[in-house]
């Protein structure tokens, strides 16, 4: 059986469900509600499984982290989004790709 998520990011199960409780079940940056599946990967069901646990990559490069880097739970629109942000060649890559739309030719001018 795998590991809970909660554990590869070094958070006891009571610390996780204090963050889904202090988030009020929600996304941290699009408040959207975490949907209900059951099965997460927790020894009881009903737990969410939709939840991503975001961490601050430049504590802990890669998909695990020493917990104490944790920033929040995220869905998975807002954790993929996010690590777009962080990535400068990627900003810099839409940036020129907008630049050359339509409309777009003055933007960041």
């Amino acid at each position: 059986m795998s590991q809970p998520t909660h554990l590869r990011y070094s958070l006891r199960r009571e610390e996780f469900l204090a963050l889904l409780t202090d988030q009020e079940d929600a996304c941290a940056i699009c408040r959207k509600p975490f949907q209900h599946i059951t099965g997460a990967g927790f020894s009881q069901p009903g737990l969410r499984s939709d939840i991503h646990i975001d961490h601050d990559h430049a504590c802990c490069p890669g998909r695990t982290s020493c917990g104490r880097c944790v920033r929040g739970l995220l869905c998975r629109s807002c954790n993929t989004g996010l690590a777009a942000i962080e990535d400068d060649s990627f900003q810099r890559a839409a940036l020129a790709y907008l630049r050359r739309g339509r409309g777009w030719a003055k933007l960041g001018a």
